[in-house]
């Protein structure tokens, strides 16, 4: 998507395509920053197991932190 908006994009494409690689990229950080946690946390993906997992590893405050990260990540 860069590329396109950065060669065909209208009158500001460069600025345009910038823009776009700077919030997917910082998308993409909350959420890889969020499944690290999980992992250090739990010491898996389990998905059967990661809530009760978290709930004993994790404080709420870090529960809600963590749910904001992924929620931010992939509402970007």
């Amino acid at each position: 998507m860069y590329f396109l908006i950065g060669i065909w994009g209208g009158a500001r494409r460069e600025y345009a395509a910038i823009k776009f690689f700077i919030y997917t990229f910082f998308g993409s950080i909350a959420i890889l920053l969020g499944l690290i946690v999980i992992y250090l946390s739990t010491g898996s993906f389990d998905l059967i197991a990661l809530p009760e997992q978290l709930k004993d590893k994790l404080s709420e405050t870090g529960r809600t932190v963590l749910f904001l990260l992924l929620v931010g990540g992939f509402l970007v």
